[in-house]
């Protein structure tokens, strides 16, 4: 299969190994085959080896990413609930009052950091100033405001881990984009060099892997639709049929969260066209409240693919 995307690259690279294999074996002493920088084939295979590591890792990092983002939501949706509590009896005990007035603006959901916590903090003092002028306030389940002064500095915590895994993450990005570019030069290299290391006419010359597509239209994209199944726990892909006569597969990808990045997109699922059009996954999905994307794309017998709109699935509780 020819590169067509990130998600390609083990694949391709798996097609380049076994050819890279016979053909050494094929030149005898005339080989091995050695491309820019010296690199040989159990070179080669160390690099594939490190890109797989480092694909997966970027996995991790996201799936960090979504679990500090999901523990972020679960603490403002607890937070809200306390403050609108708190803002309902300071209005029914001391309507007119300093007190009432003093209540600062909701937060809401969507808010950023500083903007969500900004009226929570002036909550946690007015509450404070209420419990020292004697009118301590108590919510229900005995909620104390020490209670909502742990939660504020819980949901700081998960801030700052979030924002770390967002840094970690783009590191291993670097790293693994770096890979690629070097794993594509060696390709590109490989492709050059066998040429003229072999008689016109050669197998070894006619069976070289594609590094692109071949010449081709790209496929329709087809319609799909994502859903949890809750008898299964797992997240449900279906898509419509595809009518192209060169349909070779459909592959099913994701990307843990609700943005779809085609650079970070991780195959899930093949699928032949004679199979049923459905996937069932965990993908992205581990902590309730996680969300996650996926496409699903129709790939041609030349190597062409085009992915449908993004579907996302949120995990519920």
């Amino acid at each position: 299969m020819p590169l067509t995307s990130p998600s390609s690259y083990v694949s391709t690279t798996s097609e380049f190994i076994a050819h890279w294999e016979s053909a050494d074996a094929a030149l005898g002493a005339a080989g091995p085959i050695v491309v820019g920088g010296g690199v040989t084939l159990p070179d080669f295979k160390a690099l594939r080896e490190s890109l797989i590591a480092e694909r997966d890792q970027v996995i991790a990092d996201l799936n960090a990413v979504e679990f500090a983002s999901g523990s972020i939501k679960q603490a403002k949706q607890s937070l809200i609930a306390r403050f609108q509590q708190f803002a309902a009896r300071v209005r029914a005990l001391y309507e007119n009052e300093p007190w009432a007035e003093a209540l600062p603006y909701q937060p809401e959901d969507s808010f950023a950091e500083s903007k969500f916590l900004a009226p929570l903090v002036e909550v946690q003092a007015l509450w404070e100033a209420l419990n020292a002028a004697g009118e301590p306030v108590l919510l229900i389940g005995d909620y104390t405001v020490a209670d909502f002064a742990a939660e504020l500095d819980a949901l700081r915590a998960v801030y700052t881990a979030w924002t770390r895994a967002g840094a970690v993450l783009r590191l291993t990005r670097a790293r693994r984009n770096a890979l690629q570019k070097r794993i594509y030069s060696v390709l590109k290299q490989y492709r050059q060099l066998v040429p003229g290391m072999f008689p016109e006419g050669s197998p070894y010359v006619t069976s070289l892997p594609a590094l692109t597509p071949k010449p081709g239209h790209t496929p329709k994209p087809v319609a799909a639709a994502a859903s949890w199944d809750a008898a299964s726990a797992r997240a449900k892909i279906t898509w419509e049929a595809s009518d192209e006569a060169t349909l070779k597969e459909y592959q099913v990808r994701g990307c843990p969260g609700d943005k779809y990045d085609t650079g970070d997109e991780h195959v899930v699922a093949h699928a032949a066209p004679s199979t049923p059009r459905e996937c069932l996954t965990t993908f992205g999905l581990a902590q309730t409240g996680s969300t996650a994307s996926f496409r699903v794309y129709v790939i041609l017998d030349t190597g062409n693919e085009k992915g449908s709109d993004t579907v996302s699935v949120e995990r519920p509780p």
